[in-house]
Parts: C-alpha cells; structure tokens; sequence
C-alpha cells in the first residue's frame, strides 16, 4: 500500500527509537558546539545559531 512507504509502522517504541535517531535533522537545527538539536537556540554576534547554554558555558571559559 502507498501509504506504507509514507507512515511506517513500528511493533514496539523501543523500534520507533531507533527509526527517529536514524533520522538526520537539518544542520540549520544542529548546534555547532554539541551537536545536538537545538532546544533554545540564540543568534550570536557572528551571526550563527548555538544553543543558549552551550554558548553561555563557551563564554565562561573565557
């Protein structure tokens, strides 16, 4: 069926898991710094988006 190739199904959440972190995210919601998805991405001065925390414990450091 077409719709099949559209909505997967999955006989357990533990194989939904894996199939979601199978999936690459966009690198425009990718953190530089860690990575990761973007969870409250901030716009720095040279223009990139980091996450907020990631970039305040960066500042820190010096």
């Amino acid at each position: 069926m077409a719709a099949d190739l559209f909505c997967p199904s999955f006989r357990s959440d533990e194989e939904l898991d894996c199939y979601l972190r199978s999936i690459a995210p966009p690198r425009e919601l990718v953190c530089p710094i860690t990575q990761e998805v973007l969870k409250d991405p901030v716009v720095a001065a040279d223009g990139h988006t980091y996450e907020r925390a990631s970039l305040l414990t960066w500042y820190s450091m010096g």
